[in-house]
Protein backbone atom coordinates (compact mmCIF):
# COMPACT_ATOMS: atom_id res chain seq x y z
CA UNK A 1 0.00 0.00 0.00
CA UNK A 2 1.08 3.89 -0.45
CA UNK A 3 -0.11 4.96 2.79
CA UNK A 4 0.47 1.56 4.74
CA UNK A 5 2.88 -0.76 5.21
CA UNK A 6 2.98 -4.30 3.85
CA UNK A 7 1.95 -5.56 7.15
CA UNK A 8 -1.67 -4.05 6.54
CA UNK A 9 -1.91 -6.29 3.23
CA UNK A 10 -2.94 -9.39 5.47
CA UNK A 11 -5.77 -7.55 7.16
CA UNK A 12 -7.18 -5.91 3.83
CA UNK A 13 -8.02 -9.88 3.30
CA UNK A 14 -9.46 -10.23 6.78
CA UNK A 15 -11.94 -6.84 6.25
CA UNK A 16 -12.79 -8.38 3.11
CA UNK A 17 -13.47 -11.72 4.60
CA UNK A 18 -15.53 -10.20 7.48
CA UNK A 19 -17.47 -8.00 5.09
CA UNK A 20 -18.85 -11.35 3.06
CA UNK A 21 -20.28 -12.26 6.68
CA UNK A 22 -21.97 -8.79 7.30
CA UNK A 23 -23.18 -8.93 3.77
CA UNK A 24 -24.35 -11.93 4.33
CA UNK A 25 -26.22 -11.12 7.17
CA UNK A 26 -27.66 -7.70 5.80
CA UNK A 27 -28.91 -10.10 2.58
CA UNK A 28 -30.58 -12.22 5.78
CA UNK A 29 -32.69 -9.20 6.77
CA UNK A 30 -33.98 -8.58 10.08
CA UNK A 31 -34.51 -12.02 11.34
CA UNK A 32 -33.40 -12.12 14.79
CA UNK A 33 -35.12 -9.34 15.67
CA UNK A 34 -38.17 -10.87 13.70
CA UNK A 35 -37.88 -14.08 15.83
CA UNK A 36 -37.79 -12.04 18.97
CA UNK A 37 -40.69 -10.31 17.93
CA UNK A 38 -42.78 -13.48 16.73
CA UNK A 39 -42.52 -15.02 20.24
CA UNK A 40 -39.58 -17.28 19.72
CA UNK A 41 -36.70 -15.97 21.91
CA UNK A 42 -35.78 -19.69 23.23
CA UNK A 43 -34.93 -20.47 19.27
CA UNK A 44 -33.02 -17.65 18.47
CA UNK A 45 -31.14 -17.52 21.77
CA UNK A 46 -30.70 -21.17 20.92
CA UNK A 47 -29.55 -20.34 17.77
CA UNK A 48 -27.15 -17.93 18.69
CA UNK A 49 -25.59 -19.98 21.14
CA UNK A 50 -24.82 -22.86 18.52
CA UNK A 51 -23.49 -20.54 16.18
CA UNK A 52 -21.07 -19.34 18.84
CA UNK A 53 -19.89 -23.04 19.53
CA UNK A 54 -19.66 -23.66 15.86
CA UNK A 55 -17.72 -20.15 15.76
CA UNK A 56 -15.63 -21.10 18.71
CA UNK A 57 -15.21 -25.22 17.24
CA UNK A 58 -14.20 -23.28 13.46
CA UNK A 59 -11.70 -21.08 15.41
CA UNK A 60 -9.31 -23.71 17.11
CA UNK A 61 -9.06 -25.99 13.53
CA UNK A 62 -8.60 -22.67 11.62
CA UNK A 63 -6.47 -20.54 13.63
CA UNK A 64 -3.17 -22.90 13.42
CA UNK A 65 -3.53 -23.30 9.99
CA UNK A 66 -4.34 -20.28 8.60
CA UNK A 67 -3.88 -17.62 11.20
CA UNK A 68 -5.95 -14.37 11.37
CA UNK A 69 -7.37 -14.94 8.15
CA UNK A 70 -8.69 -18.38 9.47
CA UNK A 71 -9.87 -16.78 12.71
CA UNK A 72 -12.23 -14.28 9.99
CA UNK A 73 -13.23 -17.03 7.64
CA UNK A 74 -14.62 -19.16 10.73
CA UNK A 75 -16.51 -16.03 11.90
CA UNK A 76 -17.78 -15.23 8.98
CA UNK A 77 -19.11 -19.08 8.53
CA UNK A 78 -20.85 -18.78 12.40
CA UNK A 79 -22.36 -15.92 10.69
CA UNK A 80 -23.67 -17.11 7.93
CA UNK A 81 -24.96 -20.29 9.51
CA UNK A 82 -26.45 -18.32 12.00
CA UNK A 83 -29.22 -16.05 9.59
CA UNK A 84 -29.28 -19.40 7.55
CA UNK A 85 -30.57 -21.01 10.68
CA UNK A 86 -32.98 -17.68 11.62
CA UNK A 87 -34.10 -17.55 8.02
CA UNK A 88 -35.27 -20.93 7.65
CA UNK A 89 -36.91 -21.06 10.77
CA UNK A 90 -38.97 -18.15 9.92
CA UNK A 91 -39.70 -19.61 6.76
CA UNK A 92 -41.17 -23.05 8.25
CA UNK A 93 -43.02 -21.69 11.39
CA UNK A 94 -44.27 -18.78 10.14
CA UNK A 95 -44.10 -18.17 6.30
CA UNK A 96 -42.37 -15.16 6.91
CA UNK A 97 -39.13 -14.08 4.38
CA UNK A 98 -36.85 -11.94 6.02
CA UNK A 99 -34.54 -10.89 3.05
CA UNK A 100 -33.61 -8.06 1.17
CA UNK A 101 -35.99 -9.34 -1.68
CA UNK A 102 -39.22 -9.51 -0.14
Amino acid sequence: GVFYGPAFQQGASVLAILVVGQLAAVWAGPNGLLMKMMGAETTATRYLVLSALLNGILNAMAIPLFGIVGAASATTCAAIVLNLLRSRYLERIYDIRSDIFV
